[in-house]
């Protein structure tokens, strides 16, 4: 008759824009552009609509906002998940490449082009062991205990945050690392794990931290074993 509070399913909002992100991947690969016209580009914008439709403009801040929300498995309700908005960022993204690659000019892309710009900025923790780190959200604390290493969605398999990105970007990314490596879950979250091995490679080819080199090599180990499972989140 109810749920725990960090399993309320229809709250979920970063599960179906998480997924769309494979559909594109194929064309990406494929280069199919009627695949992309007839199958992923209509439910790319259906996602869009809906992702439109859960944000809401803050005057305040000058920002479309998304509450209530919540990451999956983990973190309590809250305002603007760093999974849910970097997974939003992502799909109108490719949604608006994949408008440009098709000729299209449907009136969501409108909408998609004055949103996107005013997304919220990730949530970050206060100064403290690891430094200045990405948070689960901003009603988060600074402290939780992560099921899955979603903070670095960004990083992977967004894109968003890499090596060029400015020095104190990439710190705080090193510094969520840090945290995660003692503050995360190891599962078998194939996706997820992969998510946080290429963050930690990455960090490793800037610093040279061993023990970054060798928990990224495991969670990439995990990684593939997931993939064998039938799930298709876990096919990163």
């Amino acid at each position: 008759t109810g749920y725990a509070s960090d399993y309320p399913y229809n709250f979920y909002y970063s599960c179906w824009t998480w997924c769309a992100q494979y559909l594109w991947y194929l064309y990406e690969y494929s280069l199919d552009e009627t695949y992309l016209r007839k199958e992923a580009y209509p439910l790319f914008l259906k996602l869009c609509e809906f992702t439109l439709g859960i944000f809401e403009y803050d005057a305040d801040s000058d920002s479309y906002t998304v509450y209530p929300d919540i990451c999956p498995e983990q973190g309590p309700f809250a305002h603007n998940t760093t999974i849910t908005v970097s997974c939003a960022k992502y799909l109108f993204k490719f949604t608006l490449e994949a408008a440009r690659i098709l000729g299209e000019s449907d009136p969501v892309l409108v909408q998609i082009e004055k949103v996107l710009p005013k997304l919220p900025a990730y949530a970050l923790s206060a100064p403290g062991k690891y430094g200045v780190h990405l948070k689960d959200s901003p009603d988060a604390p600074d402290n939780l205990w992560a099921r899955h290493p979603s903070m670095l969605m960004p990083v992977f398999p967004i894109g968003e945050f890499g090596l060029a990105s400015d020095e104190e970007t990439r710190k705080i990314v090193s510094n969520t690392v840090d945290y995660l490596e003692e503050n995360c879950e190891l599962g078998i979250f194939g996706g997820s794990m992969i998510a946080a091995a290429a963050a930690l490679l990455l960090l490793w080819k800037k610093n040279g931290k061993k023990s970054a080199l060798i928990f990224g090599i495991l969670s990439a180990v995990l990684g593939f074993f997931g993939v064998l499972q039938a799930t298709g989140l876990l096919a990163d």
